[in-house]
């Protein structure tokens, strides 16, 4: 899918461009197309649970008892509808971070990191931080909304050190390139080494820790 022609006939507030294509063209198919598809999945996969029909509250139910079974513990959760577009979703950095940390130690780490737009090459950051001195050294994941902008993933220091990096800023008079510029003085400020030790640096550089 031509991602980037898509965003700009859309508009910069889309950010899962792929994803609604995919829904257009789905949207062409006969449901019992899809009924179809659906019968014969069922019979060629083993499904650990009962493939019972799903709703919203499943979903969420889902997630919270995948992240109790990780030993992550987010008291601030809210999950909507998990399209990632909604307003009524709600997570902090440090937990956002900590679930980044999770994913890091996981054996499937390298399939995530190959999925992350690389800052001033590809995806979604194949514009910004170009000819920076960040350019290449993060894999990380944007969102952007009206008032609001996100960035979040792993970044690489000018030391080889990786650190997780989240980035949420929301605010109703939010203009979209402040909300950038704010996350590419922190990217950079992370890449220089979060700065001296002190008890500012060290509040700031917690959602960020490095990982060993």
């Amino acid at each position: 899918y031509d991602g980037v022609s898509l965003k700009t006939t859309l508009g910069v507030e889309i950010e899962f461009f792929e994803m609604l294509e995919m829904v257009q063209r789905a949207e062409r198919v006969e449901p019992a197309a899809f009924q179809e598809l659906v019968a014969g999945l069922a019979k060629r996969w083993k499904f650990l649970k009962p493939a019972e029909p799903a709703t919203l509250e499943k979903g969420r139910e889902a997630i919270r008892a995948w992240l109790t079974e990780k030993g992550l513990d987010f008291p601030e959760l809210a999950i909507d509808n998990g399209c990632g577009l909604s307003r009524e979703d709600r997570i902090s950095a440090r937990s956002m971070g900590r679930l980044l940390d999770w994913a890091y130690a996981n054996p499937t780490m390298s399939e995530l990191m190959s999925s992350l737009a690389i800052a001033g090459v590809d995806g979604t950051l194949h514009r910004r931080f170009r000819r920076t001195p960040v350019e290449g050294q993060g894999h990380l994941k944007t969102g952007t909304l009206k008032g609001a902008t996100g960035l979040a993933g792993f970044v690489e220091d000018k030391t080889g050190r990786r650190w997780v990096f989240v980035s949420l800023i929301n605010n109703p008079r939010l203009q979209g390139w402040r909300g950038t510029a704010v996350e590419g003085s922190i990217l950079r400020w992370v890449y220089d080494g979060a700065g001296a030790p002190g008890p500012m640096t060290a509040k700031l550089a917690q959602p960020t820790r490095p990982i060993p």
